[in-house]
């Protein structure tokens, strides 16, 4: 079926496509019947507006943009493709939509969010794997550009961000495993400097202090099935009472398949 434009829609409702435009904006030197004629009629067409046509003349895409970078791309975490659903819906509800970017490497992130910046590719973004300490989060705070953060930073007081609470987190799963009675017990982390990974490791290793129940020792790892996967080859080891108290489940499933062999 053929894209339904301004022009087809004007001349079904026999008006003219200026008064289509104002009325699909809203605007008020429109009546308010002929507002809502235009609209139950584009509703009825299957009329969408042409973003590309938006950016031109009022310098805005309708897009926001959320950058993947290693080991993320695979979406293994099911929290991560949680997040991305919820905001495709919500954006999806205010006429927007969701632009994903993936960096093959870590070094490649500043250049993407440059370009989506500077090249106008969408309206704000969505970053995750932040640090405490994170360029990216300097570059677009100097550019006033909006973006949010998935983990705080060393400036969460200057710019907004949505955190789990990974602390908690740490304990409950310390906690969970402590009850099993292992003979030593190893937490699994990201790399330092992640503000959620070293949230979780403080979470996991106060919950041990307070159990006393085995000695335990941290490890920072990629957070990638991979990372698990390399680490627990080197590290499992037959008839040990070992727990590993993991961060995320990609890392966990790393570890069943080295376990699986």
């Amino acid at each position: 079926m053929a894209r339904v434009g301004l022009k087809q829609l004007a001349e079904t409702l026999g008006v003219d496509v200026s008064t289509v435009s104002r009325a699909l904006r809203n605007d008020a030197r429109v009546k308010s019947e002929t507002r809502e004629r235009v609209r139950d009629e584009a509703a009825r067409l299957g009329y969408r507006p042409n973003a590309a046509a938006q950016a031109l003349r009022g310098g805005r895409t309708g897009r926001v943009a959320v950058l993947l970078s290693p080991p993320q791309q695979r979406f293994a975490s099911p929290v991560f493709q949680e997040l991305l659903a919820t905001l495709a819906r919500r954006l999806g509800d205010v006429s927007m939509s969701l632009a994903v970017f993936a960096a093959q490497t870590r070094s490649e992130a500043p250049d993407i969010i440059r370009s989506i910046v500077e090249d106008k590719l969408a309206d704000g973004i969505v970053l995750g794997r932040t640090l405490v300490d994170d360029p990216r989060v300097d570059y677009l705070r100097e550019r006033a550009f909006p973006f949010v953060t998935f983990g705080r930073t060393a400036h969460d007081d200057k710019h907004s961000w949505v955190e789990i609470d990974y602390r908690e987190a740490g304990m409950l799963a310390a906690q969970a495993l402590a009850d099993s009675k292992p003979d030593r017990l190893t937490i699994v982390s990201a790399l330092s400097g992640q503000r959620f990974a070293d949230n979780y490791v403080a979470g996991a290793e106060e919950m041990m202090r307070m159990l006393s129940v085995a000695p335990v020792d941290t490890r920072r790892i990629e957070m990638s099935e991979d990372g698990g996967e390399a680490f627990a080859d080197i590290n499992l080891a037959p008839k040990q009472r070992h727990a590993f108290c993991c961060i995320q489940d990609s890392v966990a499933f790393g570890f069943l398949r080295s376990a699986a062999r």
